[in-house]
């Protein structure tokens, strides 16, 4: 990797100005949608409640922790929503750090809406198929009886396929992005029956082909084709040969 430090790309377009304005005020929208329900929620039982009253006050909380569910669900089916109406999703390419570039665009207004949604969802660890719903509903292929373990990141799921019966270990990230001199997007792919290791970091365009296994805090690195049947581990992460 060749890197020349960051490059500083301003745009004075109207466009830009224009994409610049949808950039900040998207998400507010979005998320103030997003309140509205649960907020609407509490102010009802607020209200019909007698919070000096013990009784009360326990059935006050049980309200509270309520509306976290129905903040999640809120959430996910108002930035689903935006996501899918304004076409938000990026494809693959490598693009410039720059508002005159459509794809880098849509890939900040994308990130911009999923990532606080999948905080506040990732805390629902009793419920993990939540986390598949959402990232099926955001373009991810993900296949029959796959496991996403608490605290897997997804960052793009879009551009990532995962197959049958494949397990993610917890605190793995996969991404298909990439910050260099520019931004590089590229589909990861993972196979059927695979296993993905615990803390694994798996970088954009890695093909993990079925029936793999990689051991618990692996790095592989971009563009990365690990074969099929075999068990890699490392940072970087190599085959293991008996």
């Amino acid at each position: 990797m060749n890197y020349k430090g960051a490059e500083e790309t301003f745009d004075f377009s109207i466009r830009a100005a224009l994409w610049l304005l949808l950039l900040f005020f998207l998400p507010i929208i979005t998320f103030a949608l997003a309140i509205t329900p649960p907020f609407i929620y509490v102010k009802h039982f607020y209200e019909i409640l007698n919070l000096s009253v013990l009784p009360d006050v326990v059935l006050f909380c049980f309200t509270l922790v309520i509306s976290y569910f129905i903040l999640a669900f809120s959430m996910i089916f108002i930035t689903a929503f935006f996501i899918r109406v304004l076409k938000i999703k990026y494809s693959e390419g490598i693009c410039r750090k720059s508002l005159s570039d459509i794809n880098f665009v849509k890939f900040a207004l994308f990130y911009a809406l999923y990532y606080p949604t999948y905080k506040i969802i990732d805390m629902l660890i009793f419920f993990p198929p939540i986390k598949t719903i959402y990232f099926l509903s955001l373009g991810c292929k993900i296949g029959k009886n796959v496991i996403i373990s608490f605290e897997s990141i997804i960052t793009d799921p879009c551009l990532t396929e995962i197959g049958d019966n494949t397990i993610i270990g917890g605190q793995s990230l996969i991404t298909a992005h990439l910050v260099e001199n520019e931004l590089t997007l590229k589909k990861v792919q993972i196979g059927n029956n695979c296993l993905i290791g615990g803390g694994s970091f798996i970088m954009p365009g890695v093909i993990i082909e079925d029936n793999v296994v990689l051991a618990a805090r692996s790095l592989v690195l971009k563009n990365s084709v690990l074969k099929q049947g075999k068990t890699y581990a490392g940072s970087p992460a190599k085959e293991i040969t008996d």
